[in-house]
């Protein structure tokens, strides 16, 4: 089963994301942590995503403000041979 949500990632600055994207539509954050783990958080209003973006600490602002509040899914990756 594919994945129809595909969403555009962005590099951050930070020791602990990787990079992050957004589909508004939907209104789905998608997190990539420096482990190499990717979760999605579903209902996350655009405002809190720009936020995110203009904290001084992105791993910080994601620890307090988004990863106990939203409700996530761990990204599972299918690699096709």
């Amino acid at each position: 089963m594919s994945d129809p949500l595909k969403i555009t990632m962005h590099p951050a600055i930070s020791s602990n994301i990787a990079a992050a994207g957004y589909d508004a539509a939907t209104r789905t954050l998608e997190i990539q942590f420096s482990t190499g783990h990717s979760y999605r958080y579903s209902d996350v209003p655009k405002e809190v995503y720009e936020a995110m973006w203009k904290a001084e600490s992105i791993g910080k602002f994601v620890h307090s403000n988004i990863a106990s509040k939203y409700k996530y899914a761990k990204v599972v990756k299918v690699i096709k041979k």
